[in-house]
């Protein structure tokens, strides 16, 4: 895959034309080259059936030339048959022309290079053909035999070997055209009507040699041997040649009277046998030879038929071949210019809307218009391709204008962010400077509850001490009225004290209640502050921790202030009543020194009345003790605010920066997506 992926599209569209395109081509090349080896075999069967012309005339005129020469050497030297010397040398005049003729045929060996068995035939037969003459002078001088260098030599059997090794090279050519159904049953025919007429043409012989002389058991072997073989080779071309060719020798041979007349006389001898051996055949001998010359020619004409059938189906052949090698060029040159068409259609049709996307995207990532679309105009895969880019575009160009339109938010909000955070480091700076004052004032304000419980101190024990003489006084009347005096003064001083206490504790309640205002004031911003920290997202964080912190630190303060309230408010409530008390105490007293003159029994109201008060006076110190503790607590905790605002105004700060970053992104942001049309 990694080496396709190297490779263009382009180029694999063209790969994978052209892959079928050369194996298309790949069949027809070889269909091409079947033809033309069928041509060039029936070429060649054409120079096998060109031999079969030439070497069939020299077969047949042998074949007689080897009867008359047979006839006319004799059975021997006693009893030689002269009258077919003429004869003879007559039947060698159209051996010489077919000699002529298949020698300059056979000449050129090159052409048989295809055909090495019928070569090697062909060179036996050249050698048999360059000692024919000297049989012949062998025959004129009625030799039989002689001896050679290679051997002994009989002449009438070399006149018959050359005869038969013709025969046997025509049997090479019916070999070598079995590869064609049709033209093999004609060779197959041709093969045997020649053995046919050869084997007659001995039968022939051997019977005159009966009918002239005397029926002998050789010549009745022979005959009977050799007239079935003509009859099995009759056979033989029937089963090989086709129907016409059947009615053919029926109609030049088998029909003929001559040849129905030596059919009847072979069987006649054979069907005699051995009873007519040492006797002469009452035939005709006149009669038998002209029926003998008769059916030679028939075979010859129905050879001759053959031929010019096998030349028919050759040239068919021939035909055939030349018009399927011809049709096969066009249907090949027709075949490749068609798929050439169609590969260049299907290229063009799948480059042209490739290039075409292809520069679209290029247009689009230079100039970023996000309002171009691919011109879909079918339904294949790439129109699919360009409706799936069309809606990514659409897509895209729907997100960059909500982003644009997210980032316009942004930065508006990030300069709400900015201008609330200019206003939170402004109240964040004046609540510094609140708990600045608030802190000088709490400081005051403790100083003032210590002193205040000091004093609460001291009152509780000025009422244990005015108890003490209140109970010394109930025994003698004259001292208590003196320390009635006594007490008056003093209560006079504790109702200027309490007065001052009452005054003390509304000025700790107002600064209570500013207190209370602050953390309010501070819960509020530090409220405030988280909502604007909480829409600064990520950079607001920070922020926010600390804002928690203060409104934490707000609550607590709050809650303090809460319980100094109350606790003052129970302070209010007992000086209150103490600055009742000491009213009533000033106008008992009074009442009291006059009383003390009339009863002594109003000391004891004075006393339980003073029991009171000590217990009061006790509850105020304690109260005051814990005023002045709770002071000391507020104070730390407004410098724990003071503290935490001077961190939060540091965290403002940095918030205020990390705001003016994001609003600097903001504006690279909507610069980077202005870039693009939609």
């Amino acid at each position: 895959m990694n080496f396709f992926s190297r490779i263009n599209i382009k180029l694999r569209i063209l790969l994978l034309v052209l892959i079928p395109l050369f194996a298309t081509l790949f069949f027809a090349v070889e269909r091409y080259v079947k033809a033309d080896n069928e041509m060039k075999e029936v070429e060649r069967l054409e120079v096998l059936q060109q031999y079969i012309y030439n070497a069939t005339p020299l077969v047949s005129s042998l074949q007689v030339e080897h009867l008359y020469t047979k006839m006319y050497m004799g059975r021997s030297y006693a009893n030689p048959s002269l009258e077919f010397e003429q004869s003879m040398h007559d039947s060698r005049v159209p051996v010489d022309k077919a000699l002529v003729k298949y020698s300059t045929f056979v000449a050129d060996t090159d052409k048989f290079a295809l055909f090495p068995g019928l070569q090697k035939d062909i060179i036996a037969i050249k050698k048999r053909l360059e000692l024919f003459p000297t049989i012949r002078k062998l025959v004129n001088q009625r030799i039989r035999n002689k001896d050679f260098p290679d051997g002994k030599k009989y002449t009438i059997n070399e006149i018959r070997a050359l005869t038969f090794a013709l025969i046997d090279s025509t049997q090479a050519v019916v070999l070598l055209t079995s590869g064609n159904k049709e033209l093999s049953l004609l060779a197959n025919a041709y093969q045997n009507l020649i053995l046919a007429k050869h084997n007659a043409l001995i039968a022939n012989g051997e019977a005159y040699h009966g009918i002239k002389n005397e029926y002998s058991a050789y010549v009745y072997s022979t005959v009977n041997k050799t007239f079935s073989l003509e009859e099995a080779y009759i056979e033989g071309f029937k089963n090989f040649a086709p129907p016409h060719l059947d009615q053919q020798f029926d109609k030049t041979i088998g029909d003929k009277p001559y040849f129905q007349q030596a059919q009847k006389d072979f069987r006649h001898m054979i069907r005699r046998g051995t009873r007519l051996v040492g006797q002469k055949l009452d035939i005709n001998i006149d009669e038998w030879l002209k029926n003998g010359v008769q059916v030679n020619a028939a075979y010859e004409d129905l050879a001759t038929i053959l031929l010019d059938e096998i030349e028919k189906q050759k040239n068919s052949m021939l035909d055939n071949a030349k018009s399927s090698l011809y049709n096969t060029i066009i249907l090949i040159v027709v075949l490749l210019a068609v798929l050439l068409f169609i590969s260049l259609q299907i290229i063009s049709s799948i480059t042209q809307p490739l290039d075409k996307l292809v520069n679209m995207l290029s247009n689009l990532a230079r100039t970023k218009d996000m309002t171009m679309r691919y011109e879909v105009t079918g339904t294949d895969e790439l129109n699919q391709v360009g409706e799936a880019l069309n809606s990514l575009i659409s897509d895209f160009e729907k997100t960059l204008g909500s982003v644009k339109q997210q980032i316009d938010s942004m930065s508006k909000v990030t300069s709400d962010v900015s201008s609330s955070m200019h206003q939170s480091i402004g109240l964040i700076n004046n609540q510094k400077q609140s708990t600045d004052s608030i802190s000088v004032a709490t400081e005051e304000m403790t100083a003032s509850i210590h002193e205040v419980s000091d004093m609460a101190v001291s009152t509780s024990d000025t009422v244990l001490r005015a108890n003490e003489l209140s109970s010394a006084s109930e025994k003698d009347a004259i001292d208590s009225r003196a320390a009635m005096g006594q007490l008056f003064e003093e209560l006079g001083d504790t109702s200027a004290l309490v007065e001052d206490l009452n005054n003390e504790a509304n000025q700790i309640s107002n600064i209570v209640q500013v207190i209370k205002g602050i953390s309010e004031q501070t819960n509020l911003l530090a409220l405030n502050a988280a909502i604007e920290a909480a829409r600064a997202g990520e950079a607001g964080r920070g922020f926010a921790v600390v804002a928690d912190e203060v409104r934490q630190l707000s609550k607590r303060t709050q809650d303090s202030t809460e319980q100094i309230e109350s606790q003052i408010s129970m302070l209010l409530e007992g000086a209150s009543t103490a600055s009742k008390k000491m009213d009533t105490l000033h106008t008992n007293g009074i009442e009291t020194v006059q009383a003390v003159q009339k009863s002594s029994d109003a000391f004891v109201a004075i006393k339980a009345e003073m029991d009171k008060i000590t217990e009061m006076a006790t509850q105020i110190a304690t109260a005051s003790t814990q005023q002045a503790k709770t002071s000391d607590e507020i104070n730390q905790r407004i410098h724990t605010i003071k503290s935490d605002s001077e961190i939060m105004l540091e965290q403002g700060n940095a918030t205020l920066s990390s705001t003016d970053t994001l609003q600097a992104n903001a504006e690279s942001l909507r610069n980077d997506i202005n870039v693009f049309k939609f």
